[in-house]
Order: C-alpha cells, then sequence, then structure tokens
C-alpha cells in the first residue's frame, strides 16, 4: 500500500528534486557535446513532470479534504488557491 503520509511529509523537498529533473533533461536537449552514459541519465529527468504532478495533485487533495464540513464552497476554495 502506498504511504501518502510521507509523500505530503516532504513533499516541497520531493517537488524541488522533480523541478532539479526537469531542468537536467530539457539541458539534455541543450548541450550537444555530452557523455553517452550521462545522456543516458539524463533522460530519466522525464520522470520529473510525473513525480510533481502527482505531488502537487496530493496538496491539492489534501486541501480539499480540509474544507470538508466547514462552510467553503468549491468555487470559494479555487479562488482562493488561485
Amino acid at each position: 500500500m502506498l504511504n501518502l503520509a510521507i509523500y505530503s511529509r516532504f513533499r516541497t523537498q520531493i517537488m524541488g528534486v522533480a523541478t532539479i529533473f526537469i531542468i537536467l533533461c530539457h539541458a539534455n536537449e541543450n548541450i550537444e557535446h555530452l557523455p553517452d552514459i550521462l545522456r543516458r541519465i539524463l533522460v530519466y529527468g522525464n520522470y520529473g513532470v510525473d513525480i510533481f504532478l502527482f505531488v502537487s495533485g496530493m496538496g491539492m487533495f489534501y486541501s480539499l479534504n480540509s474544507i470538508k464540513g466547514k462552510n467553503i464552497s468549491i468555487h470559494k476554495w479555487l479562488v482562493k488557491s488561485a
């Protein structure tokens, strides 16, 4: 089973690592003379997008759950989030 508490606890750090992965992935495309092994490692930067979206979605889920039982509409939540 997936332990979401760990991901939630280190959400900011995970998003930072995912951002670095994304930047490295784009650097791979812009640098012409990279060793083959380094180029293969940087290809895994594509997973940074997936990780970033997963952790962001989890944050939104917890944020939406926090308004349960309160007198806050989804519209107000969206305006507050933006």
